[in-house]
């Protein structure tokens, strides 16, 4: 019988044609086809600011500080430390642990996951989701706190219940698997933010906390470590077609999955990797996917998916080159480029004065700027604009409060110091998985 070529067979046999052509080949005929069609399309600069640095993973190698020297906080033992660190805040932190000492860990149920496919509902799967992240993050930070190990059992229930889940990805981004639908399949992993999340959080109890965990059963700190590889690790270094790192969209246009997704990967490898040479490979694949946001970015650093992404965005690019500068003393570093500053600013000259934004896209013209983050970007560039609006947002915002404040964010970070006509306020800053706690004294 004679087989007709329909329209659909023929867009996937075009498809897989170019997936099997260099990309660079690959987005130049993308990009004619989209001129032909009467496509407006953006097209990446090739920056490549991150890969010029050192060239290769070799490069990486040859200025990588190794064992976790780049983490400047104190060992888990080191009472005195912990306790001159956190100072009048640490029984805040601690009475929040102890009021999760009995928290019953929330069942997501396969149906939860059903749930977004039928009605478009993903907080069925995500309330209870982040219940359990936020619960294991406070009883985390009290075993920091106090160091008696009142928590331990706590930690490890909850650290162990993520380890038993199918899944670490969010129901709204199973559309990622390769059978489709939105329910997790146990033979397949795919890294996103709510993988990245767990594995995180993960990575940092894994580093504190390991001798310990190993003194009640070595089989914990094992079972941590092998599921943020299988999970994570591994998928991240074999898998290119995840959309978001950048590598084979025709495109090229990537966004704030990137730099969220990548950012929590960083901090993985850096925490959990002992082997030099696939650290070092790691962490330049990294940089090249990081340099696929900064390609994409345009040159006044504005973010095309409105203010409220700019967190997610720009904050979390900082987030990455910070951790790539400290992971290397300084050696990689490209905070004095124009664009880094620019993505930076951008928040800056988009908010419009009490808690406004010009805004557009899919976010909200009122929200909250994150101030630290904001202040730590404008220190790392020498901007002006952004420490200063940093500054006044702590004054006037609802992170000015006398209390220890916790800012989704992704790593640690060394004490600064920033006087200002708006505000002079000392800033000890350290950051756990998801958080940093600021202590504030006038200077």
């Amino acid at each position: 019988m004679t087989q007709f070529m329909t329209m659909a067979n023929l867009r996937g046999v075009l498809k897989r044609l170019v997936a099997l052509m260099p990309i660079g080949v690959s987005r130049f005929l993308y990009r004619l086809y989209s001129a032909a069609k009467g496509d407006r399309i953006h097209v990446a600069k090739k920056r490549n600011l991150l890969k010029n640095v050192v060239g290769s993973a070799d490069g990486v190698r040859a200025v990588l500080l190794m064992d976790r020297r780049w983490v400047h906080y104190p060992d888990y033992r080191d009472r005195a430390r912990w306790n001159d660190f956190l100072g009048s805040y640490k029984d805040e932190y601690i009475s929040r642990g102890e009021a999760l000492n009995d928290y019953d860990w929330q069942l997501i149920k396969a149906t939860d996951y059903l749930e977004y496919q039928r009605s478009g509902n993903q907080m069925a799967m995500e309330v209870p989701f982040r219940q359990n992240i936020e619960a294991l993050t406070h009883l985390f930070m009290a075993e920091l706190a106090e160091g008696r190990g009142r928590f331990l059992n706590q930690i490890i229930n909850g650290a162990v219940y993520h380890c038993e889940m199918t899944s670490w990805a969010f129901s709204a981004h199973l559309w990622m698997q390769k059978q489709r639908g939105y329910f997790p399949d146990h033979d397949e992993r795919i890294v996103e933010m709510g993988a990245g999340k767990v594995a995180s959080l993960l990575a940092w109890i894994y580093y504190f906390l390991k001798p310990e965990l190993d003194q009640i059963n070595p089989l914990i700190a094992k079972r941590i470590r092998d599921e943020v590889e299988k999970r994570v690790l591994s998928p991240y270094m074999e898998i290119d077609n995840f959309w978001w790192m950048g590598f084979t969209e025709l495109s090229g246009k990537v966004n704030n999955w990137n730099t969220w997704c990548n950012s929590y990967v960083l901090q993985c490898f850096l925490l959990l990797e002992d082997d030099s040479s696939r650290l070092a490979g790691a962490i330049y694949r990294i940089m090249d996917s990081l340099d696929g946001f900064i390609n994409y970015a345009y040159d006044d650093g504005a973010c095309e998916e409105g203010t409220f992404y700019w967190e997610y965005s720009a904050g979390r690019l900082y987030e990455c080159l910070q951790l790539l500068h400290d992971c290397t003393g300084g050696a990689i570093s490209v905070f004095d480029k124009p664009i880094i500053r620019n993505l930076g600013e951008y928040i800056v000259r988009a908010y419009a004065g009490k808690g406004w934004t010009v805004n557009f896209s899919d976010a909200t013209a009122r929200d909250k700027i994150n101030a630290d983050l904001l202040f730590r970007y404008g220190k790392a560039t020498q901007s002006k604009e952004m420490t200063g609006l940093a500054n006044q947002l702590r004054k006037i915002g609802p992170n000015s409060n006398a209390f220890l404040t916790v800012i989704y964010t992704t790593y640690f970070n060394r004490c600064f110091t920033e006087k200002s006509s708006l505000l002079t306020t000392r800033y000890a800053a350290l950051r756990h998985p998801h958080g940093i706690l600021i202590r504030r004294s006038a200077i």
